[in-house]
C-alpha cells in the first residue's frame, strides 16, 4: 500500500480482549494515553482508528504487563464474540469449514488491510491471512500477527477443544522467542520469514459439528438468557415456529417491528443474513425432530418447510456432513 493510499484502519473491536486484559490488571487508561488512544475508545469499537494506532497500543500492553505473548494469549483465551463482529457470526455456523470461510470473508471488513483464504493441501488445510501493510514497527507487528494467529487458533477451538494448538504455523515476522516459548504453540513446528501467516488444520476437522451457541436452545428444549443481539435474538424467536409457519422475511421484520429492507441491512451489519438465520433455525428444529422414531423422515422435511426431502437432504449435510438417515441412526444407536 503506498503513501498515497488510503489510511489502514480497524475497528477496535476486533481486539476487544486484550482491552479486557487490561482492565483487569487497571492499566487501560494509563496504556490509552501512552498510544494516545481516545479514552472513550472501548465504548466505540464499532468505529474504525488508524491500525498503526491499535498495534501500537497492543505493543504498548505486552509491555505493560510484562507478556510478550500477551495478544496471542489474549486471542486464544477469548470468548468467540470478544474476537469482533466476525466472532458472532461464526458461532452460528454449522461446521468448522463454514465458520472459518466467514471468518476469511468477515475478518477483512474489521481490517481492510488484510486478505484471508482457506486452502486444502494434501495433508493439511491452511487457513492464511496476508497482510498488505508496510512493516514499521516490529514490536507492534509482532503484536499484530500474535492476536490474528490466536484469533485463528480459537475459531478451530471451537470444533476441536480447547486444548488444541495448530500441528504447523508459518510466521511472516523473523524467528522470535515467544513464539517458541508461548504454551500454545509448545507442540508446533513454527517456520518463519514466510509470505503469509497461516495454520495448519487437520483436513477431519473441517466438517466436525459446531456446538449450538449458549443463547439458543438447549438440548432439552429450553433456552438460556436472552440473546443481545439482532441475530441472536431473531433466532430464539423463530425457533418455537420453525416447525408451525413459514419462516418468511416479512415475519421476521414483524417480530424485529421494523421493515424488510431494514432488517436485511441490520442483519449484514452483524455479518449475516436472514436466510442463514432461517437455515440455523430449522437446523435447531430438526435436531429435536430426528431424534423422534415415530416421525418418517419425509414427514420431517415437510414440517420444516421443505418441498420435498431432497432438498432437506441436501440442507442437512451441509448442517452436519452425513445424511440424515446416517446421522439418525449414529443418534439413536
Amino acid at each position: 500500500m503506498g503513501q498515497n493510499g488510503p489510511v489502514p484502519l480497524i475497528r477496535p473491536a476486533a481486539i476487544a480482549r486484550v482491552f479486557a486484559e487490561l482492565s483487569r490488571v487497571g492499566g487501560l487508561q494509563e496504556v490509552l494515553r501512552r498510544t494516545k488512544l481516545p479514552a472513550d475508545v472501548i465504548e466505540r469499537l464499532d468505529e474504525f482508528a488508524p491500525a498503526r494506532s491499535i498495534l501500537h497500543f497492543m505493543a504498548e500492553s505486552s509491555g505493560y504487563m510484562d507478556s510478550p505473548d500477551l495478544a496471542f494469549c489474549a486471542a486464544t483465551r477469548a470468548q468467540p464474540q470478544q474476537l469482533g463482529h466476525w466472532g458472532h457470526s461464526v458461532q452460528r455456523c454449522y461446521t468448522l469449514r463454514s465458520a472459518l470461510k466467514r471468518l476469511c470473508f468477515l475478518y477483512p471488513l474489521e481490517a481492510p488491510f488484510v486478505q484471508f483464504g482457506l486452502v486444502e493441501g494434501k495433508t493439511h488445510a491452511w487457513l492464511w491471512r496476508h497482510r498488505m501493510l508496510a512493516l514499521k514497527d516490529p514490536v507492534a507487528e509482532m503484536q499484530g500477527e500474535q492476536f490474528i494467529l490466536g484469533s485463528m487458533t480459537r475459531a478451530v477451538r471451537m470444533a476441536a477443544g480447547s486444548q488444541w494448538n495448530p500441528p504447523a504455523v508459518r510466521l511472516e515476522s523473523p524467528k522470535s522467542h515467544w513464539a517458541l516459548r508461548t504454551e500454545g504453540l509448545a507442540q508446533s513446528r513454527v517456520d518463519f520469514g514466510g509470505p503469509v501467516l497461516a495454520i495448519a488444520i487437520p483436513h477431519d476437522l473441517l466438517d466436525r459439528r459446531l456446538p449450538r451457541p449458549r443463547s439458543g436452545r438447549t438440548a432439552t428444549g429450553e433456552t438460556g438468557a436472552p440473546a443481545s443481539d439482532l441475530a441472536g435474538s431473531l433466532l430464539q424467536a423463530l425457533l418455537p415456529l420453525a416447525t408451525e409457519s413459514p419462516l418468511s422475511l416479512d415475519l421476521g421484520a414483524e417480530i424485529a417491528k421494523t421493515t424488510p429492507r431494514t432488517l436485511q441491512r441490520r442483519l449484514a451489519q452483524e455479518g449475516t443474513d436472514w436466510r442463514q438465520i432461517v437455515d440455523r433455525a430449522r437446523f435447531e428444529a430438526c435436531e429435536e425432530l430426528i431424534l423422534d422414531p415415530s416421525l418418517m423422515l419425509i414427514e420431517i422435511s415437510m414440517k420444516l418447510g421443505y418441498s420435498d426431502q431432497a432438498h432437506f437432504t441436501r440442507a442437512f449435510h451441509r448442517w452436519t456432513g452425513e445424511a440424515p438417515s446416517v446421522h439418525r441412526r449414529r443418534r439413536m444407536s
